[in-house]
């Protein structure tokens, strides 16, 4: 898979943390974050985050969001967010020949992390999100 770079443009922290928009060029992503900031001072704090990305997935249109969450600690690990298409069947394409359900969780072999494909829809709260998939985890008695 030849990779690209996503710029993702976020607002909060923690839990309030939200994806505002995607951006395949740096200095649109710059340039929306400002808009933001200039439109409203309500928008709190701003970021701008790099992730891998395939780049068939601009052709595709829908994207996927692979979201890292520590299972004891319940946080975000944001440097290892990475961006996906999704195909024409629905199914989250994250390597050569590798696919995922949306929704579907599966938790790293060496450590206590929980990894999880979710479609990206700009003003979606992933922290969020991303806690009620921890929780069904935990409640589903799966070992960690």
């Amino acid at each position: 898979m030849s990779e690209k770079t996503a710029w993702i443009v976020g607002q909060g922290e923690y839990s309030d943390y939200c994806v505002e928009a995607v951006f395949t060029i740096r200095e649109r992503a710059l340039a929306y974050a400002a808009h933001l900031a200039h439109m409203s001072s309500t928008w709190g704090t701003l970021t701008i985050q790099s992730a891998p990305m395939d780049p068939t997935a601009i052709a595709r249109g829908r994207l996927a969001i692979e979201i890292r969450i520590d299972l004891d600690s319940g946080e975000i690990d944001w440097e290892w967010a990475h961006v996906y298409p999704i195909d024409a069947n629905g199914r989250v394409k994250v390597g050569w020949n590798n696919y995922r359900d949306l929704g579907e969780m599966r938790k790293a072999h060496y450590e206590p992390v929980l990894r999880v494909c979710v479609e990206y829809k700009p003003g979606r709260n992933y922290a969020k999100i991303a806690g009620e998939y921890r929780a069904k985890w935990l409640a589903s008695g799966t070992c960690r």
